[in-house]
């Protein structure tokens, strides 16, 4: 087939495209059946007959989809006299194994899931959970919600995104492609279609009593959509091949409050979220850029060698320092307490909201993105330092971890949720009132004790952890699930 040139290419993708925001913006099941139809034809299509010439920006492009033309022999071999002459489709030589990216795997693995068990106890952020109440646990839960959500997904990107270079040079476009769609897109169009909807099934009719209607959830996998979709623009996208400094702190400065700027217009008018993606502190903007700055940091070796010189000169430390220092400032301007005293983060005017207190909510909100923008990179960036710095090894039990964090991502809302409603039934065995409004998945339903929050917490961490990485391990070698998990 013809080959597509980058001016088509262009054409092509700004249409389909266009379509998908009109198939978005209708709204309802049929529109997201049609959304992704129209997403699965059109990688279908690219994969299995498109051949795409080399764009500059990504060696991977014809790297190795395109045979050499058998009328041409083969060039002899460059003698150690003769000057090595780099071209486009020089792919990097196999990089030194860096297993503090491992293990940083691991541990945020493992915040998620920590992160949405305390959303099932703090009354907002899960699909189901307890505590929608002014409590100290709100307090908590919230506070450590708000400084994970900045920086954890886009660490993920940002590691996924280092590998993506080297791996699409070695594979060429077309097995790049292939293998994303694989291990991204089947598990994603499966728990989307099946097991999202089945848990709201078990939600709604089970635990809470309610008339469900099917509807497509993708719940935790929209990050894996997401990632085919950033894969996807790498691959086909234009331009020379990036490379940068490491960043230093005026930039750090400088992108931080831009894109917390940005942040927060996309909070108000996205609040429902986007293409599935949740619509938060240190999301869209910081996803996007976190992405491109893995990519960027594969190509200059960041991680290689600008890293462990900056680490020496205690500059990772100074990060460190700052921000806990902008946490501090941050904690104390009561943001987390106002936000414990309402039962939502959406923030909504109605005929009987107080326009100051409005006001003053609005302006904190856009203050705390501002803060939110530095600390993002400054977290990640420090995560990065701490892990390189203390826990670059591997061993087997590392090993058997970072294996099984994959599957542990797809499967923890399953575990974590049936925990949850078992220990909902425990508190109502033992006299607790735990009554759900119609149509509400959360309860507002005070306690006798607020011990009874921190308690069901701590077991739900305790029992979710002890569950989800064994099974995880044994699900990754069940038939069907070894190449893709």
């Amino acid at each position: 087939m013809e080959k597509l040139d980058q001016k088509k290419a262009t054409y092509v993708f700004g249409a389909i495209l266009s379509v998908s925001v009109i198939i978005v913006a209708a709204g309802g099941i049929i529109g997201l059946i049609l959304l992704c139809v129209l997403a699965s034809v059109t990688v279908l299509t690219l994969i299995l007959h498109f051949r795409f010439g080399p764009f500059p920006f990504c060696k991977c492009i014809g790297a190795q989809d395109e045979e050499q033309p058998t009328s041409v022999p083969p060039a002899p071999p460059l003698s150690s006299q003769q000057p090595r002459i780099s071209t486009l489709h020089d792919v990097d030589p196999a990089p030194l194994r860096l297993y503090y990216l491992d293990n940083l795997k691991t541990f945020l693995t493992a915040i998620v899931v920590v992160h949405h068990i305390t959303c099932s106890y703090a009354g907002l952020g899960w699909i189901y959970g307890i505590g929608a109440f002014p409590s100290w646990f709100k307090v908590f839960g919230q506070t450590s919600m708000l400084w994970n959500q900045i920086y954890f997904m886009c660490l993920f990107f940002f590691i996924s995104a280092y590998f993506t270079p080297t791996s699409c040079d070695r594979k060429g476009a077309h097995a790049f492609l292939k293998d994303k769609y694989d291990r991204l897109g089947i598990p994603f169009l499966v728990y989307t279609f099946v097991f999202g909807p089945l848990l709201n099934v078990f939600i709604k009719e089970v635990a809470l009593n309610q008339t469900y209607s099917f509807f497509p959830d993708a719940g935790p996998t929209w990050f894996l959509l997401w990632l085919l979709i950033f894969n996807t623009v790498y691959t086909f996208v234009g331009g020379d091949i990036v490379t940068a400094p490491f960043p230093t702190l005026t930039s750090v400065f400088t992108w931080g409050f831009g894109l917390g700027f940005i942040q927060a217009v996309c909070m108000a008018v996205l609040p429902m979220g986007f293409i599935f993606m949740p619509i938060t502190f240190g999301s869209l903007p910081f996803d996007i850029l976190f992405f491109t700055a893995g990519v960027v940091a594969k190509r200059s070796r960041w991680l290689e060698d600008d890293l462990p010189r900056l680490i020496k000169e205690g500059v990772a430390r100074g990060w460190v320092a700052l921000s806990a220092g902008f946490g501090l400032i941050i904690f104390h301007i009561g943001f987390i307490f106002k936000l414990a005293e309402v039962d939502t983060v959406m923030l909504q005017v109605t005929e009987d909201s107080d326009s100051d207190d409005f006001i003053v909510l609005i302006l904190t909100i856009v203050v705390y993105n501002l803060y939110c923008g530095i600390l993002t990179i400054l977290f990640s960036l420090s995560a990065v330092a701490i892990f390189h710095t203390y826990f670059n090894y591997s061993t087997p039990t590392t090993k058997w971890f970072a294996s099984a964090a994959y599957t542990v991502y797809l499967i923890h809302g399953w575990v974590l949720t049936l925990l949850t409603a078992a220990y909902v039934g425990v508190l109502r065995a033992a006299g607790e009132v735990i009554e759900f409004e119609d149509d509400k998945s959360y309860s507002k339903s005070h306690m006798s004790s607020e011990g009874w929050l921190w308690l069901g917490w701590l077991l739900t961490v305790v029992l979710t952890m002890g569950i989800c990485w064994p099974l995880a391990s044994v699900i990754r070698q069940l038939p069907g699930c070894r190449d893709i998990l």
